[in-house]
């Protein structure tokens, strides 16, 4: 299985060597043995969309960093929200849970969401990599081969995973 990155950070854009989240989202794909494909983007809604538009052709799942927050430079939901056919609701409850537990009352503040744009999951969270590592690691990966097979219309009941 592949993954796409898109990180989403006008400091990243510009400089590259900025970039703290893709070295934690290769580690961690490689646990479960998925590749992992890489565009950064300015915060930047037409950007956005045409990099996770491009990603979703050839990546089974898709991972954006950044633009979650509620600063007027945050605008990742806003781009791909309209794209979904379905809302995946339970994903941003759980990252907020989970980051409750970590960073206290701030959590609230988090817009991490996720959602199908055709049949490609697409999950949006926070840039900072304990919150990529925390979305990755303990909502994402658990749980990806189920999500991938329930969209693809495997039975819901399978109790062995076929990917």
């Amino acid at each position: 299985m592949k993954l796409g990155l898109v990180i989403t950070s006008d400091k990243v854009y510009l400089d590259p060597k900025l970039d703290k989240v893709t070295d934690i989202v290769r580690d961690i794909c490689s646990r479960y043995e998925l590749s992992v494909e890489r565009k950064i983007v300015r915060n930047d809604a037409d950007m956005i969309k045409d990099a996770v538009l491009n990603l979703c052709r050839d990546n089974d799942i898709i991972l954006v960093t950044g633009g979650t927050g509620l600063g007027p430079r945050d605008i990742s939901i806003e781009a791909l929200e309209p794209m979904f056919s379905k809302k995946i609701n339970g994903f941003g409850e759980l990252f907020r849970f989970l980051s409750y537990k970590k960073i206290g009352s701030k959590a609230y503040l988090s817009r991490a969401t996720a959602g199908l744009i055709g049949n490609t999951p697409v999950f949006i969270v926070p840039g900072k990599p304990d919150a990529v590592r925390l979305a990755l690691e303990d909502i994402i990966m658990p749980t990806i081969s189920h999500l991938i097979e329930v969209i693809r219309g495997y039975s819901h009941w399978e109790e062995k995973s076929t990917l």
